[in-house]
């Protein structure tokens, strides 16, 4: 079994019904066939619904089963917390990235920018913005 078979209906039922169904089927599908893609849009959809204690859930438990963190989740953590100008907590984020080895994406880039958000991202330069 491919791993977006489990994924598309997982990001179609989260979308449609939220989280929680989705996080039924999640539940319903083999450990063997879970993967880090099924948590990420679980991770995502909560943030599509202002939820971010639940999706920092999911990241976490996300490191525990050693899936990778998808920098889509880091990118919508960052626009929820700069739209009610947490720069603190956007610079957590940040540096969680840079801990989990996970490149910046070129709209973290161009959505917020500071000085602070420049010392922050000199750790970034080995990586591909793009």
């Amino acid at each position: 079994m491919r791993e977006l078979d489990n994924s598309y209906p997982l990001e179609v039922i989260t979308k449609l019904r939220g989280v929680t169904h989705g996080e039924s089927l999640l539940f319903r599908i083999p450990h063997e066939h879970q993967s880090g893609l099924l948590y990420n849009n679980l991770a995502i959809a909560c943030l599509d619904q202002s939820n971010i204690r639940r999706s920092y859930d999911y990241t976490r438990k996300m490191k525990k089963l050693s899936f990778p963190t998808a920098h889509h989740a880091y990118n919508r953590l960052i626009e929820s917390h700069s739209s009610s100008c947490r720069n603190k907590s956007i610079l957590i984020v940040l540096r969680q990235m840079q801990a989990n080895g996970v490149c910046p994406h070129a709209c973290i880039m161009f959505s917020w920018t500071s000085k602070s958000a420049t010392i922050t991202l000199n750790g970034y330069q080995q990586c591909s913005l793009i």
